[in-house]
């Protein structure tokens, strides 16, 4: 379609890239604001200016809830929803009519969304807007014809916004994550371009593809905690990632060993072919980002790398032991480069085609009841986050009541969005929420004395819309500050520049924030910390499971589906990451700070290492490589689960059994294994040392965090 040359034209442009390459999203901004301000406009031009505000507000909520992922899934979630949004606001024009009842509907609404925090990312944010759909309503209190006005306009609102997400403007769902991805390969290509030098150019080369892996890793971090599931394509940009990061530190050491083996002679009649073999590996590393940032596929051609790579094999095979650790070093470029170019095929390989990982997920075990069943225990973080919730929510209704404050529903809104479950995240929020909206508000107040006409106001809403949703995901301040004046001037529409607006804006945030600081500092102020120990249980479970299942495949086994096993692994180290966060926001001084962090990248890299290990599945696998796995997969589950079990139990780790022997029978047809296979076992004791560490640091003669 002519469209989708536009957008290709648009992000292959050099301001579109630097600007998604500090973490903006400009074309998520145009969609989000192209789904909330068509409406008003609309509504303006046949002069029904509240209609067209309540559409776009519909629209906007639901846009908010499209993290991506197939067309099936995201139109069932998003037109769930709208009808969800929609049911929810019709809903509050009745309770606020009703008194009390505004209260008492306000708490089992705020309660009921604590808890949907159990059933996935998608579920609590889904939630939440329904939660905030209720408390605007309360805004305005009505009856039937009323609450069934706000039904249809709120409805009609999330259906413009799916159909402009799922037919007028699809969603690129993975674009910043494979930009990111694609700029650490852009940065090797650039980095191998200057043959990876001591020289102050190579330097910067090798700061700009540490820059680079850092984004990517932050980008796929957010699309993990913005997904209840990692996708295949998710899978394979990790795998991406991995293999650039392999490349990078291969890349050094090759050039580690050039420079010895050139110091004491030995590659002299090779320096030439080494040169051109490494410019063809910068060559194919430039293809790569290019296929990565279009979205995958076979857009690497090999052919001249290959013939280089021949070429210096040939040469170099009867050389000293130098030249043989450089030989080395080359074969170990190449086969990590061969994984990156096949993760890279198989974005866009249909997952009919994909063998092993790809098999379709297998429905989780239990219901809802199950799940909700095991939350009443005042021990359940998410409970407490949902008492307190509801408690501070009809508080600041009931503030707002009391005070008469002019847009009172302001204050629970702003307590829904800010409160979190742990206080380093409610600190955070509540900071860049009242900064943002005092800046926001100002701003907004002086705009009202330009911007008369409600055209103007119109015209005014589509670039701060597109300048607040296009960086929501880099910079939560600057969102504030742009959101505040959307939203301020789009109520001009309505109120024709009511000047108490701004004035409130601020006064109910700064309200709102030092509630939800209050209420988070004394109401169960248990830290999430304190559940580590079982998270990292969880992390070594779900990849000694995964681990497990690979390693059966390469017996030729079936483990059943992988793609459900490297779920669940990926996730509880997200999970893990995820409360070393709020830790780290808790308290920054901590002596665990630092073995926590050590344990939380061993065990991320563990479960990306077992990724890489899966890429070398033997079809055949002979006899002697049998045995040679299924030694290699007692010792290594052994250890695992004595690590699952001290750290469970909080207890010091066993001592690590020697490794050599296991790592010295993966030869034969598992050799292109070992190096996976070596750094799972590295990151297996740098785990255990991590729990020793943070045994030590806690408390001396103490137990891991008692």
């Amino acid at each position: 379609m002519p469209v989708d040359a536009l957008l290709a034209s648009g992000r292959s442009h050099p301001w579109f890239r630097k600007l998604t390459a500090l973490g903006f999203q400009p074309a998520t901004g145009i969609r989000m604001t192209a789904a909330a301000v068509t409406p008003m406009a609309v509504g303006q031009a046949i002069g029904l200016p509240e209609a067209g505000v309540l559409v776009g507000v519909g629209g906007l909520f639901v846009s908010f809830l499209d993290s991506g992922g197939a067309y099936r899934q995201r139109a069932r979630t998003m037109l769930t929803a709208a009808v969800a949004i929609a049911l929810s606001g019709a809903f509050g024009v009745l309770a606020a009519s009703h008194g009390v009842w505004a209260g008492i509907t306000l708490f089992c609404m705020a309660f009921a969304t604590g808890l949907c925090g159990a059933f996935g990312a998608v579920a609590e944010s889904t939630s939440l807007f329904v939660l905030i759909a209720f408390i605007v309503s309360q805004n305005s209190p009505g009856g039937w014809n009323d609450a069934m006005l706000r039904f249809a306009g709120l409805g009609a609102g999330g259906v413009w916004a799916t159909l402009v997400s799922l037919i007028l403007w699809p969603l690129r769902p993975y674009g910043p994550q494979l930009d990111a991805v694609a700029g650490g390969y852009r940065s090797l290509a650039a980095l191998f371009q200057t043959r990876l030098g001591t020289d102050p150019a190579s330097l910067a080369e090798r700061r700009a593809v540490e820059n680079a892996l850092a984004q990517a890793r932050e980008r796929t971090l957010e699309n993990r905690a913005s997904r209840q599931g990692i996708s295949p394509i998710g899978q394979n940009l990790l795998v991406l990632i991995r293999q650039c990061d392999l490349l990078y530190a291969a890349g050094i050491s090759l050039d580690t060993a050039a420079s010895i083996a050139e110091h004491r002679g030995s590659v002299t009649a090779y320096r030439r072919p080494l040169r051109a073999l490494v410019l063809t590996v910068s060559r194919a590393a430039g293809q790569l980002a290019a296929a990565i940032s279009a979205g995958g596929g076979p857009g690497v051609d090999r052919s001249r790398f290959d013939r280089a790579l021949n070429r210096f094999c040939r040469r170099a095979a009867a050389g000293n032991d130098e030249t043989r650790a450089v030989l080395r070093g080359v074969q170990r470029i190449a086969t990590l480069l061969n994984t990156a170019i096949q993760a890279c095929t198989a974005l866009k390989q249909p997952a009919s085609e994909r063998a092993g990982e790809m098999d379709p997920p297998v429905p989780e075990s239990g219901d809802w009841r199950e799940k909700l069943a095991a939350l009443w225990t005042l021990d359940s973080l998410i409970l407490r986050h949902a008492l307190r919730l509801a408690v501070t929510a009809t508080l600041g209704l009931w503030i707002a009541w009391a005070w008469r404050l002019h847009r009172g529903a302001w204050v629970p809104l702003t307590v829904a969005i800010i409160l979190k479950p742990d206080f380093g995240g409610t600190r955070d929020k509540a900071l860049g929420r009242v900064a943002g909206t005092m800046l926001g508000g100002v701003i907004a107040a002086v705009l009202d004395f330009y911007l008369g006409n409600p055209w103007l106001n119109v015209a005014a809403l589509v670039p701060l819309g597109i300048l607040a949703f296009s960086q929501k995901a880099v910079a939560y301040q600057r969102f504030v500050l742009f959101l505040t004046v959307f939203v301020l001037v789009m109520l001009n529409l309505v109120d024709h520049g009511d000047w108490r607006d701004p004035l409130f804006r601020i006064v109910d945030t700064a309200i709102a924030g030092a509630l939800a600081l209050l209420t988070a500092q004394l109401f169960f102020p248990k830290s999430g910390i304190d559940e580590f120990p079982a998270r990292i249980g969880d992390a070594l479970q779900a990849i000694r499971t995964y681990l497990g299942g690979v390693l059966l495949r390469f017996r030729g086994g079936d483990p059943g589906p992988l793609r459900n096993q490297r779920l669940n692994a990926q996730l509880a180290a997200a999970n893990l990451a995820v409360d070393f966060q709020r830790f780290l926001s808790e308290n920054r001084e901590r002596a665990e700070a630092e073995p926590v962090y050590s344990l939380v990248n061993s065990v991320q890299r563990l479960a990306d290492d077992t990724i890489t290990l899966a890429q070398y599945t033997p079809d055949k696998p002979d006899e002697q490589a049998l045995s040679q796995i299924l030694r290699f997969d007692e010792e290594t589950g052994n250890l695992l689960r004595d690590l699952e079990i001290a750290a469970r139990n909080r207890a010091l780790p066993p001592a690590a059994p020697d490794f050599e022997g296991a790592l010295d029978r993966l030869q034969g047809s598992l050799t292109p294994a070992r190096n996976a296979a070596t750094l799972i076992v590295e990151e297996m004791q740098g785990i255990r040392n991590a729990l020793v560490r943070l045994e030590k640091a806690h408390r001396s003669g103490s137990n891991l965090l008692a």
